[in-house]
C-alpha cells in the first residue's frame, strides 16, 4: 500500500469519527440528565424491597373431626 493511499484512508476516518461526534452533539440539543442533591449527614439505611408472588406456609395442617354428625346452624359467614 502507498503512502498516498494510507494518508486518505486515515483523512477517512477522521472525517467519519468526526461526523459522528458532531451528529452525536447536536442530537442531545442541550438536555441533561435530571439529579438531585442533599448534603452528605449520617443517617440509619432504609431498605425497601417489592416483589410480586405467592405466600405459602412451611407447614399445613388438615383440620377435621373424628365424629360425624349434622349441622344445625352456622353462625358465622363466609370469611369470617
Amino acid at each position: 500500500m502507498s503512502r498516498k493511499r494510507k494518508a486518505l484512508i486515515a483523512a477517512a476516518i477522521v472525517i467519519v469519527l468526526g461526523a459522528a461526534g458532531a451528529l452525536s452533539l447536536t442530537q442531545r440539543s442541550g438536555r441533561g440528565l435530571q439529579v438531585r442533591m442533599e448534603e452528605v449527614t449520617r443517617r440509619d439505611l432504609v431498605s425497601t424491597v417489592t416483589a410480586s408472588g405467592n405466600i405459602r406456609a412451611r407447614q399445613s395442617a388438615d383440620v377435621s373431626s373424628d365424629v360425624s354428625g349434622r349441622i344445625v346452624e352456622l353462625n358465622v359467614a363466609e370469611g369470617d
